[in-house]
């Protein structure tokens, strides 16, 4: 098929849809957009000379040269999102043999890193499923790597295996909300989604990657989010390699064609073939009758099989599918598969619709789960067809799924995560279906006058939760009191207050503060002063707050960012442990709030309900009444409920009076669960909640501390005062290696009058290793703040740094550090790993390590050779704690993945040594300091043998202690052989990324790979 045969068909369909709605001017109008569309698209291919082929899912190699353009958009962690859709097109249908699985062999490209040029195909086995998708299981990768290979690469991968990822392709920006959708509900579930612009780019994402010396897949499934209108902007070269993945490891294919918004311009667009005899149309909302769901389908886990849904979004058009034979106008051939041979062979050039073909072989492999009802404008009539459709992949050897509901609707949600457990391994899903809830009505002494819980507020308050507790069994409301609130107001707010006591026993109690003040602007005194006049209050009026051990702050003052002494008194006065926050790590985004535990506190996020201390009635919602139920009934507040094990909701007092929004908002929240879901509802103590939280993410229990100083919110809650600095937070981390000249590094910087470095510590002298130390890390960072000095007043700007040797090769530093310092510059020194091993192991024994004056340096550098381990642990730790931190490119990557390569200076450990000044005015001018001159401030040392700071005035060296530059026997030939060779494949890798990067090498390596 031509570019310009599509290029027509494409244009036929623009004019279609143009002239039915705004006529010959709109038509115009659109053909200038698909030229400027289809100009770009083609010079855009790399190769004006490459035929340009419409999107068919499912194609097979067939020898045509292709490029690969596509590209990420994002970076190392969660990300953006942007939708697509595709046209898929398999030809050849066949019947399906009757085993349950059998092996084929089909051809699939090498991409290869050095060319981009098709090599010889080569044969990949892999297993075809014909049994149903429900029972499909798939072996993934135990975690996730933080660097993955750049490039698109699958040498020596084993078919099938794939990490617990998603990889989400979108390609036009028409619907960018969709794609938005799909990857807030998956990061919801805490699933790791890559996203990819697969038309804007130009590189192929990533598949794979490397993990324990072989390739894996990267991800376990792929979506596609688009519109309808846009599947074949997306080139045969692009999502080929894709295709060629999902056969290999047997990764599923979801597929989400957006329709799009309705709105009075908008029209129904005509059949569009986006796959192997599968065709999708947009439906108005309006013209949907119901939407019937088969109860004997074994696709739902989280839907309600049976169900029969008449209430639709008004303001989204559906995508329905049909299966048919009928040929398309961009239709090419494509390979048929041979299940006799059981390979994919070329096909001939029959015609895509073959008359003889009849109704059951037509439909063979396919299955409508889901079908919606509609007046069809056509035929003036009902008719039913499905919304979701399921291709078992019998013609191609790839699954794939067809999903038409709109991305934002909740039952489109729920099906898009039912659908991603039947066809990939449940090892994605972090939880199933049980969800943990907990209300809390804060400050329920405090309102302004009038606005109150009457007594009939109360009395219907106790009402109301007896009722929920048909739908959520042991549901009880936490009340938060600050007791010097208590009978203030009018007559109808004491008398509330009062029925509120009287009724204590039958709700759950938490102290806040007594005069309801911030912690963080109270002295440790005040404070604790604070908490014992609230339980002296409690203990007053036989409130039972004494046995939740929980507490809330006032406007979540001092959890986080945090102000310790509130965790000191709260242990102390109320023996707290557990509290919520919606701060931590940020506000906003809420699906991405996270807990953490610090002093023997539990934090969870705490979630908002839309309820706030100004909204007392209808009116102050949105939308009124009605908007309130949408929040519940699959809005806002029910996407909470669904992304969160645990769910803390926060109301206030005032949302039970007047209006009693929050009981209309949990009443049909509880109901619409109960109704339209298998969600398993449950409740429980505080504390038992904490604990359940933290048996799902045993990996939150860890904080992963931000600067306040780059929230607003952040800092508005931070103790003010000049302990709490934000200048005080280094603008240079030196990483190390170990044994590299890193001391001497931080010694020379110290002597420019703008770097200050930091103060020494008698445990660690002068490094912090706050970044690599759990122990430290835990303190947080206002701990880290004081072991820099105070800002002193000076006419140009002073750098505050540190030197920790082992942030280098600390496998969480370079996250922690960039959660913290996210602009800091990075210093490594690469010093000749050869003889920083050995250096080190000499520093070992100059500290009396018992194994390291044990074993010859030639016994440790081979006790972690490949082959049976040595029967001693501490030699192999030693030896490993030897070599690995001169393997520079592993741990550079771990950094790069949080760092830009602009932030990082890279020395040259011998120049250091040898020219230390020329080296010094380089670190000067990359951090932006004044010019120094360093040739007058070192001095060498003839006893060292190396450059040593210079005395003032003298001009003598002032050297390191005895500790540095130590003499020792030279390494011996054989050692120095056996580690040249070890590190000679490493040195290959870093002198890669330097060249990646546009970094010189270093003299050394670039000596050792000339020998070698």
């Amino acid at each position: 098929m031509s570019s310009l045969r599509i290029f027509i068909h494409f244009f036929k369909n623009r004019i279609r849809a143009q002239v039915s709605v705004t006529g010959l001017r709109k038509c115009l109008i659109g053909l200038l957009v698909v030229c400027v569309v289809y100009t770009f698209v083609y010079y855009s291919s790399g190769s004006v000379s490459t035929t340009l082929v419409p999107v068919h899912w499912g194609r097979y190699h067939d020898g045509v040269q292709r490029n690969t353009e596509t590209n990420f958009y994002g970076n190392k962690l969660l990300t953006h999102t942007t939708p697509y859709q595709t046209n898929l097109s398999n030809e050849g249908d066949t019947k399906a043999p009757k085993t349950e699985a059998i092996n084929i062999v089909i051809d699939s490209p090498e991409i290869s890193r050095k060319s981009s040029s098709q090599s010889a195909p080569r044969p990949v086995t892999l297993s075809h499923y014909t049994q149903p998708m429900a029972t499909l299981s798939m072996p993934i990768g135990d975690t996730v790597r933080a660097h993955e290979d750049s490039e698109l690469s699958r040498e020596a991968a084993k078919p099938g295996e794939t990490l617990p990822r998603v990889l989400l392709l979108y390609g036009t920006t028409s619907t960018t909300e969709d794609a938005r959708a799909v990857q807030i509900l998956l990061e919801g579930q805490r699933i790791q989604v890559t996203h990819f612009n697969y038309y804007w780019k130009k590189r192929s994402p990533s598949l794979t990657t490397e993990r324990n010396g072989k390739r894996v897949g990267s991800f376990a499934v792929v979506i596609v989010v688009d519109s309808i209108l846009h599947y074949g902007l997306w080139s045969q070269s692009k999502q080929e390699p894709v295709l060629d993945y999902c056969r290999e490891y047997q990764v599923p294919l979801l597929f989400i064609p957006s329709a799009g918004k309705e709105s009075k311009n908008s029209s129904v667009h005509q059949e569009i073939k986006i796959s192997s005899n599968i065709w999708a149309r947009s439906v108005r909302p309006g013209s949907i009758l119901f939407l019937e769901l088969n109860s004997s389908q074994s696709w739902f886990y989280y839907v309600k099989a049976g169900l029969k849904i008449t209430k639709f979004p008004s303001d989204y058009l559906w995508t329905v599918f049909q299966i048919t034979a009928k040929s398309s106008p961009v239709d090419h051939m494509m390979p048929a598969f041979n299940h006799t041979q059981g390979h994919v062979t070329s096909a001939p050039n029959e015609p895509s619709h073959d008359p003889t073909r009849n109704k059951d072989e037509l439909r063979l492999g396919f299955e409508a789960v889901l079908e919606l009802a509609y007046h069809d404008s056509n035929s003036d009539g009902v008719k039913t067809t499905p919304v979701l459709m399921q291709d078992r992949g019998l013609r191609d050897g790839v699954r794939k799924v067809f999903i038409g509901g709109p991305a934002q609707f909740w039952l489109t949600k729920l099906l898009i995560l039912d659908v991603m457990r039947n066809v990939s391994n449940q090892r994605l899903f972090r939880f199933g279906r049980q969800r943990w809830v907990q209300v809390d009505v804060d400050d329920i002494f405090i309102a302004p006058d009038g606005t109150k819980m009457t007594t009939e507020d109360v009395w219907v308050l106790l009402e109301s939760q007896q009722r929920f507790r048909s739908n959520l069994p042991g549901m009880t409301f936490n009340l938060g009191f600050s007791g010097h609130f208590f009978s203030r107001g009018t007559a109808a707010d004491v008398e509330g207050n009062k029925a509120l006591i009287k009724s204590a026993e039958s709700f759950r109690w938490f102290g806040h503060i007594f005069t309801h003040v911030q912690p963080h602007l109270l002295t440790s005194e005040l404070l604790e002063q604070n908490m014992r006049d609230n339980v002296n209050f409690a203990k007053e009026h036989s409130i039972p707050a004494f046995t939740t051990h929980y507490s809330v702050s006032p406007h979540h003052s001092g959890v986080y960012p945090v102000y310790q002494p509130l965790y000191d008194a709260w242990r102390r006065v109320w023996n707290v442990s557990m509290t919520t926050t919606e701060e931590y790590p940020h506000l906003r985004p809420d699906h991405m709030r996270r807990g953490f535990i610090h002093s023997g506190v539990m934090v969870l996020p705490r979630q908002t309900c839309h309820l706030f201390t100004h909204t007392y009635r209808f009116s102050d919602i949105p939308g009124g009444r009605e908007g309130l139920l949408a929040l519940a009934e699959g809005g806002e507040v029910f996407d909470t409920l669904l992304n969160n094990p645990v769910s803390v909701f926060m109301t206030h007092v005032m949302n039970y009076a007047h209006d009693r929004l929050a009981l209309v908002l949990f009443d049909a929240l509880l109901d619409f669960v109960r109704e339209f879901t298998q969600l398993d509802l449950a409740t429980d103590q505080p504390l038992t909640l904490g604990r359940k939280y933290f048996e799902l993410f045993p990996e939150e229990k860890s904080p992963l501390w931000t600067s306040p100083c780059k929230d607003k919110r952040h800092l508005e809650i931070w103790p003010a005062g000049e302990d709490h600095n934000c200048s005080r937070l280094p603008s240079l981390l030196i990483l190390g290696p170990q044994k590299s000249g890193t001391t001497a590094l931080h010694t020379f910087l110290g002597l420019h009058p703008a770097l200050r470095p930091s103060l020494k510590s008698r445990e660690h002298f002068e490094e912090v290793q706050f970044f690599s130390d759990d122990s430290l890390y835990q303190k947080g960072p206002q701990w880290y703040m004081d072991q820099f000095p105070f800002p002193q007043s000076s006419p140009s700007p002073q750098l505050l740094f540190e030197k920790s040797a082992t942030y280098l090769t600390h496998p969480l530093a370079p996250l922690r550090a960039h959660s913290l310092l996210p602009a800091a510059s990075l210093v490594v020194i690469l010093q000749d790993p050869v003889t920083r091993a050995y250096s080190w192991y000499q520093h070992a024994r100059a500290h009396d390590d018992p194994t390291a004056l044990r074993y010859s340096f030639s016994d440790v550098i081979r006790a972690s050779a490949p082959g049976p381990a040595p029967s001693n642990r501490k030699l192999v730790s030693l030896s490993v704690h030897c070599l690995e931190p001169g393997i520079y490119r592993q741990h550079l990557d771990r950094w790069l993945v949080y760092y830009r390569p602009e932030q990082l200076l890279l020395l040259d450990g011998g120049e250091l040594v040898s020219h230390p000044a020329a080296v010094m005015e380089s670190v000067v001018e990359f951090l932006g300091a004044p010019h120094v001159d360093y040739k007058s401030m070192l001095t060498y040392s003839e006893k060292k043998g190396f450059y040593c700071a210079s005395s003032e005035g003298e001009g003598k060296p002032l050297c390191l202690g005895p500790g540095k530059g130590r003499d020792y026997e030279p390494m011996r030939n054989e050692d120095q052989e056996y580690l040249e060779a070890y590190y000679r494949t490493h040195n290959e890798e870093l002198m890669e990324l330097l060249e990646r990067i546009g970094r010189p090498a270093p003299s050394w390596l670039s000596q050792q790979l000339k020998r070698n």
